[in-house]
């Protein structure tokens, strides 16, 4: 997964990309509270985000500046 074309701003897509050593590349997990976390850009410190909240299938993600909000949160489940 990769920030397509390098791009750090808000709005910013992230796309699915072959490994590629890059920063854009990177990311960090950082708890939020209980199992919820964010996913945040190495390169930036830009989280990853659902665009308008999307809940359906083929929403779209990008980046923007974490606002604490419910599209910003990621759960993991095996």
């Amino acid at each position: 997964m990769t920030v397509q074309g390098g791009r750090d701003n808000n709005g910013a897509n992230v796309i699915q990309q072959g490994w590629r050593d890059t920063r854009q590349q990177r990311w960090r997990l950082e708890q939020t509270g209980g199992d919820y976390y964010r996913i945040v850009s190495v390169d930036n410190g830009k989280c990853l985000d659902v665009t308008e909240n999307g809940r359906q299938d083929g929403a779209n993600i990008q980046l923007w500046d974490y606002a604490s909000q419910a599209n910003q949160q990621w759960r993991f489940k095996r």
